[in-house]
């Protein structure tokens, strides 16, 4: 039996639309999340979601003239969050879309009431109930994810402890990535640093042999790197034209390019001090 298609008219094509898209669950492709078996690694709670980065640079153009970016790092967390908390969400109204997916986060985790109240107090009770595994789970769920993939950095020591010797438990919510800045940067000597750590000979073929390593322990969706904005291809880096290169093609795996990232651009803002350049694609043809 045939099955009749019935023609929207234009009112029905945005609700219809929108209902669709509410229930099909989502892949959060480049995120900076790590589980809760992370410890420290592992940011979660108001005064992390107050103090993201975007928020401390939104804060600082309305900051009192008075308080130096220094002064401002060197509190606690949790006076930062009261900082910014006060400036953007008490005495202005939250307009920004850093400030609106604050207010949307909390308004989806059940907090409309303590949200209308302006009661960061409250807030921070209800965190405090959370089992951060349990939680973890909960915002996935209520954001219709998946997934989402993490990004993982093989020269870095805080993290590496967290995979070897002994790999700590990932949830199923969460992937990996391999990133390779220092390769694409030419930083021969963190390279070699993590090469030294790990025993490694200090050569090309030792880290070659030190990225086939960590693919096997982190099992990564693909392989990423912000470019410097001065790159060109053929670059003349060895790490990137005769190890990376090579290596992603054998193991056939994704390698993300992030263009036109320009780093410490404001340094005293710190990861709030980045931004992005125009930047020449036509390496990418190569």
């Amino acid at each position: 039996m045939s099955q009749v298609r019935v023609a929207l008219n234009k009112h029905e094509i945005g609700p219809t639309v929108r209902s669709a898209l509410a229930t099909i669950p989502c892949v959060d492709l480049h995120t900076h999340l790590f589980p809760p078996s992370h410890g420290t690694l592992f940011l979660w709670g108001p005064d992390e979601l107050l103090t993201y980065h975007y928020l401390i640079s939104e804060f600082f153009c309305i900051a009192p003239s008075d308080l130096t970016e220094d002064q401002f790092f060197s509190l606690s967390k949790k006076e930062q969050a009261d900082l910014i908390w006060d400036h953007l969400f008490i005495r202005r109204s939250p307009i920004s879309e850093a400030c609106k997916g604050l207010l949307t986060t909390f308004n989806k985790l059940g907090l409309k009431e303590e949200v209308t109240k302006r009661d960061l107090p409250a807030i921070r009770e209800f965190f405090k109930k959370q089992n951060p595994e349990e939680y973890l789970e909960k915002v996935f769920s209520i954001a219709k994810v998946k997934y989402a993939i993490m990004t993982n950095v093989p020269f870095d020591q805080t993290e590496t402890i967290h995979w070897v010797p002994n790999k700590k438990p990932i949830p199923p919510q969460l992937k990996s990535a391999l990133r390779v800045d220092p390769i694409l940067k030419g930083d021969w000597n963190t390279v070699k640093d993590s090469l030294k750590i790990g025993g490694y000979p200090e050569t090309l073929d030792g880290l070659r042999s030190y990225l086939k390593y960590w693919v096997s322990i982190m099992d990564p969706v693909y392989t990423i790197a912000s470019v410097p904005v001065d790159f060109k291809y053929p670059c003349g880096n060895d790490l990137f034209e005769k190890v990376l290169l090579p290596f992603v093609q054998e193991l056939n795996l994704p390698l993300v390019l992030k263009i036109g990232v320009e780093r410490e651009i404001n340094p005293k803002l710190r990861s709030g001090g980045d931004g992005i350049v125009v930047a020449d694609c036509s390496n990418i043809k190569r």
